[in-house]
């Protein structure tokens, strides 16, 4: 695991923004229910609403070893996101992210958010949490209602990329 990697709970932390909130994701029962959408470049495996839906085991699953997966909340529904995480899926650790960027977007354009590489060693279900409170590498001022993370290596394996679960967060203040 990196050092990257930061491990929050609500209330602590410093600076402008001194706590997280919950996850601003909805609990998501297919990509388009019950509000916003989910989805990924590849989906022929596993959909990319199951990497939003608050459970552990089994997320989106893509059968090409890169690629990203989109939460879009709709126009008009955007908000700073100050922190994030992201799980391990339970049966093959292999296929996790090990490199990847956050990125932000308003329709157009994405800006890349925060950069993470090296993220090895997963256990299953296991999360690790990125938050602009304590990392110095990951800013964001601005409001958008786009986010992905778009992910340029995995943990190894040769035919699959798999995120168990995606939270976003804003400031809790």
């Amino acid at each position: 695991m990196s050092m990257k990697a930061l491990f929050f709970a609500a209330g602590a932390g410093g600076g402008a923004c001194g706590s997280l909130s919950t996850d601003q994701v909805p609990t998501m029962t297919s990509n388009t229910a019950p509000s916003g959408t989910a989805s990924a470049a590849d989906e022929t495996y596993e959909l990319a609403w199951k990497s939003f839906n608050n459970a552990t085991g089994v997320g989106w699953t893509s059968l090409a070893v890169t690629g990203a997966i989109i939460y879009d909340f709709g126009s008009g529904n955007g908000f700073i996101c100050k922190g994030y995480s992201l799980s391990a899926a339970t049966v093959n650790r292999a296929r996790m992210a090990k490199d990847w960027t956050l990125e932000g977007a308003n329709g157009g354009a994405y800006t890349t958010l925060d950069t993470v590489t090296g993220e090895t060693a997963w256990s299953a279900d296991e999360k690790r949490s990125y938050s602009a409170i304590a990392d110095a590498d990951f800013s964001n001022d601005t409001s958008y209602y786009q986010y992905k993370i778009n992910v340029s290596a995995n943990n190894g394996s040769g035919g699959a990329l798999e995120i168990g679960e995606i939270e976003l967060y804003e400031c809790g203040d």
